[in-house]
């Protein structure tokens, strides 16, 4: 690893995840990457944290664990803990790092550690090199991935280089402690804490563009602030899946220390459960879209 200042692992799982927090505990420490590994658990949580996610829980805003609300709650709280200039990798325990590709990983130190940088995020353009030209990328844009109310809310529901410019992953990114970058933080847990319905999946009471598919929660106000101070990105699609013959595939990423393989290790039971939520809200989406469709034609 390259002689920058201290770089720390961040991560969250709730305790139904116990073999993925292992496993990408193994992965971080055998690629010494890293000079600290921090992954929390439901039972290692801050007081003031812990707190707030029973309450969340308790009015069933259980989805990401209380709308993800978590993540830039514990990378402030670990900033607290860290000098000007050290840096969080924060990656969703889903994630998966490749200790071979440590020249990638270097390649993105270099880049946070760059003077006028306070933050390294991934956007899912396809701006980075790859060999095969027959490889093509998903469309992430914000106006699919962002409720109108949140849209709105930021000023740019209207606005179209916001909404049709892909959207930012909060799946991984590098942010250094800079007080540019702890202002970031307040600006996206202010949101959670003005109007939690901006980023739970309650209905947009501004209505949700044609394209829309599903609000992303912190991610997409995460997206819409990276856009907000005109951030410099990586491709996301570095470390996530493409098409290449009508199938996915990671052959586009083989030098990415980093993966998006969403390898989330539950229980049966709760892997049983988690199907049938992902269905409901599938069917939930479609008879949405079929209600639209019929005010339509009657009108």
């Amino acid at each position: 690893m390259l002689k920058v200042k201290k770089v720390v692992l961040l991560a969250f799982a709730s305790n139904d995840l116990k073999r993925s927090i292992n496993r990408l505990s193994n992965q971080a420490r055998e690629s010494n990457f890293y000079n600290e590994i921090k992954i929390f658990n439901s039972n290692n949580l801050p007081s003031d944290l812990a707190s707030k996610l029973s309450y969340l829980l308790s009015i069933n805003k259980k989805r990401g664990y209380g709308y993800w609300i978590w993540k830039p709650f514990l990378i402030k709280k670990v900033f607290d803990e860290l000098e000007y200039g050290d840096v969080i990798n924060y990656l969703d325990i889903g994630c998966h790092i490749l200790k071979e590709n440590v020249l990638k990983f270097n390649e993105y130190l270099n880049f946070i550690n760059m003077n006028d940088k306070w933050i390294l995020p991934f956007q899912y353009h396809s701006n980075f090199n790859y060999e095969n030209n027959k490889i093509s990328f998903p469309d992430r844009l914000e106006k699919a991935y962002t409720k109108g109310d949140l849209l709105d809310y930021f000023g740019y529901y209207s606005n179209e280089n916001i909404i049709t410019s892909p959207q930012y992953w909060a799946g991984c990114f590098f942010i250094k402690k800079t007080d540019k970058s702890i202002n970031f933080l307040n600006e996206w847990l202010e949101v959670f804490d003005k109007n939690f319905d901006l980023i739970d999946d309650s209905f947009s009471k501004i209505e949700n563009y044609s394209e829309f598919i599903e609000n992303r929660h912190d991610q997409s106000v995460y997206s819409l602030l990276c856009k907000r101070h005109k951030l410099e990105s990586f491709s996301a699609y570095e470390c996530d899946w493409a098409y290449l013959d009508n199938k996915r595939t990671w052959e586009h990423n083989k030098h990415s220390p980093i993966l998006a393989k969403r390898d989330l290790k539950y229980s049966i039971f709760k892997r049983f459960f988690n199907r049938q939520k992902k269905t409901y809200r599938r069917l939930k989406r479609r008879f949405i879209g079929n209600t639209k469709n019929n005010e339509k034609n009657f009108k």
